[in-house]
């Protein structure tokens, strides 16, 4: 991993460095316990959202930094979709509630996503009318015009 990288990414900053910028002491206890990782494979993490859209809300991101999922391995995407699979049944079977993922990474020659987190990451939060919600008043949508104008 770059150093630079590392150095300005608050993802790596927790993964590799042990610390997170303005911190709850609460969740930098976690995180010196690594109780934060909810769940690892070699090349991934599961971490809890520190702004979650509801109490289901986690993020599978990269081990590495890199900016958005296009750029990893297939050989390495199968170990996403083993835990996409597993965070679905889980969810699943204990709640019988349905998870619905995307990502919010940046852009494969960009440092920035538009967001805070600059690092891969795909978010993992169940379906709800206060998903729906929260969804609509972070994210301004507007309505698009014509395919091919």
């Amino acid at each position: 991993m770059e150093v630079k990288a590392m150095n300005k990414c608050n993802v790596c900053k927790e993964l590799q460095l042990g610390m997170l910028d303005g911190c709850d002491p609460r969740y930098q206890a976690l995180i010196d316990s690594r109780k934060n990782i909810i769940y690892e494979s070699r090349d991934f993490v599961v971490l809890p959202s520190l702004g979650p859209l509801n109490d289901s809300h986690v993020m599978i991101v990269p081990k590495l930094h890199i900016n958005n999922f296009s750029v990893v391995p297939e050989s390495k995407l199968a170990q996403v979709r083993e835990i996409l699979s597993a965070l679905s049944t889980y969810m699943t079977l204990k709640y019988g509630r349905t998870l619905v993922f995307f990502e919010s990474g940046a852009g494969v020659q960009s440092n920035h996503s538009g967001g805070c987190i600059v690092h891969a990451h795909i978010h993992c939060v169940y379906e709800s009318e206060e998903f729906e919600r929260r969804l609509f008043e972070e994210v301004d949508f507007q309505e698009g015009g014509e395919v091919g104008t």
